[in-house]
């Protein structure tokens, strides 16, 4: 009598020749990240991003601080954060205003500090995504700092970009032109649409720079924009699923861990993320691997 591995073994081969290889993609991708322990470590990134949360905010407000008032640089950015992390609100202001109240104005020294301790979740997470690709030398320890750095400064632009396109709103509707005269993006079916698209569009792009750049070797473009799809689609489904769940009723953290239920639910979201961008690094992997082989096979030099 056949195992069950038997007969399942030519429906999936079946399978796999209608998705011109897809399933032996994924199939690659959660072999590999169960290899590279994945939950594991996306448990251990969601208690470095609690320790590099604060000063994160810190360093956001203070960039902003440059471009806004001091209370609208400080709302914009935690609008910014809870769009990333749902339903962490009240937790974030309570803490980031008494942060603020203690601490007064930032320092260069202060700044400086600031940055330093909220890279620390981006050079680990930096370090697990080069893993994704198997057989690579890892980058060395200042390499894995700076693209931690630079991830802080790539969460800047885009909050930067998400108050610029604003803006531009704003400016357009100043502009004494009859085109122009009827614009009432309030009034416009369109406009919240784009309003719902442009931070999945900022979120794709953050994922997909992550994926083409991070790992210490050259990927291609085709996997990181896929990889990166899957990412955002896949986080954006969470995030909702995530804030369904706790306005249900269902998740009553408060009732099993009294004070810190806001910050366990808070640390299982960035858990959940960690996790799904972790098997995105995998998947990108995966599928940038299948195209090397692609390239071999035809001869053809690699892009």
């Amino acid at each position: 009598m056949p195992t069950l591995k038997q007969w399942l073994l030519p429906h999936y081969q079946v399978a796999n020749r209608l998705s011109r290889g897809s399933l032996d993609v994924v199939r690659v991708a959660i072999k590999n990240f169960g290899l590279a322990r994945g939950a594991e470590t996306a448990a251990s990134l969601a208690y470095y991003a609690l320790f590099s949360l604060f000063p994160l905010l810190l360093v956001l407000i203070s960039a902003v601080g440059y471009i806004l008032k001091s209370d609208d640089a400080y709302t914009v950015t935690v609008d910014f954060i809870t769009q990333i992390l749902p339903n962490s609100r009240v937790l974030i202001e309570i803490n980031i205003q008494e942060i603020l109240n203690r601490r007064g104005a930032f320092g260069v020294i202060g700044l400086v500090g600031a940055v330093w301790a909220a890279s620390g979740f981006f050079t680990t997470l930096v370090r697990n995504i080069n893993r994704a690709w198997l057989g690579i030398k890892p980058r060395d320890m200042i390499g894995t700092r700076l693209l931690g750095l630079a991830m802080i400064g790539v969460l800047v632009l885009l909050l930067i970009l998400s108050l610029a396109s604003s803006a531009l709103v704003n400016i357009i509707k100043l502009i004494d032109s009859p085109m122009l005269n009827d614009f009432q993006p309030e009034k416009s079916t369109a406009w919240p649409i784009i309003q719902l698209m442009l931070p999945s569009i900022f979120t794709f792009l953050m994922f997909m720079g992550a994926y083409r750049w991070i790992p210490n070797t050259s990927v291609r473009w085709r996997a990181s924009l896929a990889g990166a799809l899957w990412t955002s689609i896949a986080w954006e489904i969470a995030k909702r699923l995530f804030t369904l769940y706790l306005s249900s009723g269902l998740a009553n953290y408060e009732i099993l861990y009294g004070s810190l239920g806001t910050v366990l639910a808070l640390m299982f979201w960035i858990y959940v993320s960690c996790v799904i961008i972790l098997l995105g690094a995998h998947l990108t992997a995966s599928m940038d691997q299948r195209y090397q082989r692609k390239l071999v096979e035809s001869g053809s030099s690699p892009a």
